[in-house]
């Protein structure tokens, strides 16, 4: 509790805002006046997990939030927001809580003496909040004054940077109106909790210009996706990367084709938790770019994973089979255990004539089949997701396009 005492008193800080997530990505949010801090760790913060997806039902519901203190982020000037983790009222931790499967993955792979470093590529449009469309006929890398994207895009990283995002570099992307702003790697669970922040930070900054940013994996039929790579390197605790070897072709290390080829292994399941939506799909089948085949390559953008050229403490992988609408939560979760699989049982490089599944349902299907996620999620949880999933509507495209 001190350290969030020390944060709040040295920022001036007025409000405090607890947030969970679900068992589909949704964040829930708690708001609390700071001073009631002690109160909060003395009484925990109670809620109804039968309101919350995947957590609970009607006749066990009882839910508390413990707090993650080293899960904090400025959202504002005068708020912090701090993730917890869902237990139950005898104090263990539910089995339906994504933060805690991600948490216990993450210790397994610290068990064996390495950490995954992570990072994300958002990509997202903006459009006139009135008729939908792109705000310019800019492409890639265009940078012009009489763009708004070029102006937006600078308001965007102004926010970002209020809020503590070290953010890396940022330009407009192929599609008209689309864009593209990078922050630092960091470790999963951090990658997992500001993805968040950063939605509502870009989404916020738009409508305030009578804008909409979306994230929408395919918007327009004709134009490119809009993708999240995830870029990804395990370290040991001595800091080296264990994905470079200097003495190998491309300077990649077989441990890192293992653990790439653990991936794909499981690539047809961890589908279902990195395209999430229908939409998804047409992005992953365009044609444009699209990572629709199920191998590695070092320069191929059609692959599902790249490795791109890079030496030392910046060699990574590059998985391309996502995009913003990801559990994040559960997909990284989900990969630490693919990789994990893949150093322990050795395997080939994926066969290139072989593709990701073409809809959402397919990818549920393989997601129920794979032993690996079952086993690291539990298969309650599992087949939870896939009837959630399965229950959810077409929504109009206007909506989507807001949601996302």
């Amino acid at each position: 509790m001190e350290i969030l005492n020390s944060l709040i008193r040295e920022n001036n800080i007025s409000f405090l805002r607890i947030s969970i997530v679900d068992i589909l990505g949704e964040k829930r949010s708690i708001e609390f006046p700071a001073s009631a801090l002690k109160d909060i760790y003395n009484n925990l913060v109670k809620c109804d997990g039968s309101s919350l997806c995947g957590i609970g039902t009607a006749d066990n519901s009882d839910r508390v939030i413990c707090l993650d203190e080293n899960s904090h982020y400025f959202i504002s000037d005068n708020t912090l927001e701090i993730f917890g983790f869902l237990q139950e009222e005898n104090e263990e931790t539910t089995v339906f809580d994504p933060r805690e499967i991600l948490n216990k993955q993450i210790k397994i792979l610290n068990s064996k003496g390495y950490f995954l470093n992570v990072g994300i590529e958002p990509e997202f449009y903006i459009v006139d909040e009135e008729t939908l469309d792109p705000i310019d006929d800019g492409t890639y890398f265009s940078i012009r004054q009489d763009q708004k994207s070029t102006y937006l895009r600078k308001i965007c990283v102004e926010n970002l940077l209020k809020r503590n995002f070290n953010v890396s570099s940022f330009h407009h992307e192929v599609g008209p109106g689309q864009n593209e702003i990078n922050y630092l790697f960091s470790d999963p669970m951090s990658i997992a909790d500001t993805f968040y922040i950063y939605k509502e930070t870009i989404k916020e900054t738009a409508l305030k210009n009578k804008c909409i940013a979306t994230f929408l994996p395919k918007p327009f039929k004709g134009l490119p996706g809009s993708g999240m790579h995830i870029n990804c390197s395990i370290w040991n605790f001595k800091k080296n990367n264990m994905f470079y070897d200097e003495t190998n072709e491309h300077h990649f290390s077989d441990f890192g084709i293992n653990f790439t080829n653990g991936i794909l292994r499981h690539i047809k399941a961890l589908t279902a938790l990195s395209a999430t939506i229908d939409n998804s799909y047409l992005r992953l089948h365009s044609g444009l770019e699209s990572p629709s085949g199920i191998f590695y390559s070092f320069n191929d953008r059609e692959a599902a994973i790249r490795i791109p050229s890079a030496k030392q403490s910046r060699t990574r992988i590059e998985l391309r089979f996502v995009d913003s609408t990801a559990q994040l939560y559960l997909l990284l979760a989900g990969i630490i255990s693919a990789g994990i699989d893949g150093l322990e049982h050795p395997l080939r490089k994926g066969d290139e004539n072989d593709i990701l599944p073409k809809g959402l349902l397919e990818s549920l299907k393989y997601l129920e089949e794979d032993e690996i996620l079952n086993n690291c999620f539990g298969r309650k949880i599992i087949q939870k997701y896939i009837y959630e999933k399965k229950k959810e509507k077409i929504v109009p495209f206007r909506k989507l396009v807001m949601d996302y």
